[in-house]
Order: C-alpha cells, then sequence, then structure tokens
C-alpha cells in the first residue's frame, strides 16, 4: 500500500538511532526502533487520518492497519493504535475480534496501554456485552492480554458511569499476582476511578487489605485526600 511506504519513508527520515537504542533497552522490546519520540509519531499518523474519513473507508482503513501492524517496528504499532483510536467509529461488534490477537502480539507495556484504554477500552462503551468475553482474558498465560483486561475499565471510569461490580471482580482475581505490570495495572485503575468514586476506592482497598499489593494500594490512594 501507497501509505505504508509513505509511512515507513517518513520513519527513515526522522530516525534516530541513538535514541532507538535507549527506547529499545527501556521497553526491553524484541521489536526494532527508529527511535522516534511520540510527538512525531502522533503527527505521522493525524497526516493520514484525513484519507479515511467516512465509513466508506472502513475496509482500506484496516486494511492499512493490519499491514501497519505487521511491520517489525514499535513505531509502526504505535501509530496503528494512534490510527484505530481516531476512527472509533469504524468499528462494528464483528471487529471485537481484532483486539485478542494484538494483545496476544504485544510484548510491551506501551503500545499495550494506548491500545486497551483508547481503543479496546472505547470499544466496550460502545458495546457493553463484550466485557463477559473480555473477562476471560483473566485466565490467559500472556501477561500483555490480561494487563489489556484491566487497563480496558479506565475507559469507563470517566464520565458519569456507576461503579463497576465487574471491574471489582476482575481486580479482586488479579489481587494475588506478583508481576509488577499487573499490580502497576491494579492501582492505576483504581486511582482512575477515584476521581468520580473515591470512597468505593478506599472501601475496596479496606476490604482487601490483607490481599492488595504495597504498590496497588499506593497507586490507588496516590490522589484520595488522606
Amino acid at each position: 500500500m501507497e501509505e505504508i511506504r509513505e509511512i515507513l519513508s517518513r520513519l527513515e527520515e526522522k530516525a534516530d538511532p541513538a535514541h532507538a537504542q535507549i527506547h529499545k533497552k527501556y521497553h526491553k522490546s524484541s521489536l526494532r526502533f527508529y527511535g522516534l519520540r511520540t510527538p512525531e509519531m502522533r503527527k505521522i499518523a493525524k497526516d493520514i487520518l484525513p484519507r479515511y474519513k467516512d465509513i466508506r473507508d472502513k475496509t482500506r482503513f484496516f486494511k492499512l492497519c493490519d499491514r501497519l501492524w505487521q511491520e517489525p517496528f514499535f513505531e509502526t504499532r504505535m501509530i496503528t493504535a494512534y490510527l484505530l483510536s481516531a476512527r472509533l467509529k469504524f468499528f462494528e461488534p464483528k471487529d471485537f475480534n481484532r483486539f485478542y490477537p494484538m494483545f496476544k502480539d504485544c510484548d510491551g507495556w506501551a503500545i499495550t496501554d494506548t491500545l486497551a484504554i483508547k481503543v479496546l477500552g472505547e470499544f466496550l462503551l460502545r458495546f457493553p456485552r463484550f466485557h463477559k468475553e473480555t473477562d476471560k482474558w483473566r485466565f490467559d498465560d500472556h501477561l500483555w492480554v490480561r494487563r489489556a483486561g484491566i487497563l480496558r475499565f479506565i475507559a469507563l471510569s470517566r464520565g458519569k458511569h456507576e461503579w463497576s461490580d465487574n471491574m471489582e471482580f476482575i481486580l479482586k482475581f488479579h489481587l494475588s499476582e506478583s508481576d509488577f505490570f499487573i499490580r502497576k495495572a491494579i492501582g492505576w485503575t483504581l486511582r482512575e476511578w477515584s476521581k468520580n468514586h473515591p470512597q468505593k476506592v478506599i472501601e475496596f482497598v479496606k476490604q482487601n487489605e490483607n490481599a492488595i499489593s504495597a504498590l496497588s494500594k499506593k497507586e490507588a490512594l496516590r490522589k484520595i485526600a488522606q
């Protein structure tokens, strides 16, 4: 596709080998890195988006995203996530099947988090019946699938949404996990919910005092006046 060649060409032009090495070491990723900063990646996505405005562009748009995702670079996957988050209107219920393979393909927090919050989370706001399917991810052996299954609730935390008993169930399930990224995700999710439901978060922490990790607790209560 023309856009793929264009994006790769722009990545080559903006490549920063020194920063790429730092970035790769920081993310501990098996992907290759051009070394672009976030604003530069967002700019590339923004420049592509006007070509895909109408729902009639959906097939071409998802084909672009699928092809871009398959490129073995951190930046192409982040740009894919930015593109998807900007065209949520293209998603239909059947597109839920796109998510699991993508998260299964993730090997770090940055891409996982962007997809989980800004794409999957927003999708589930429109099509909440798929929460039941996503709940099954708690059993998955892939860390980033499980993290995505937690962070999806951050999108739900915004606005005037009621406290989610389903979220509470999922968070409790993961409290026994020792992995840093799972514990961080639990705390981060609770912290976001504390902005509109501080008392509920306090109660959750108290009720699970013997199970919740110090990291999750610290993150959960960070925005609540003690």
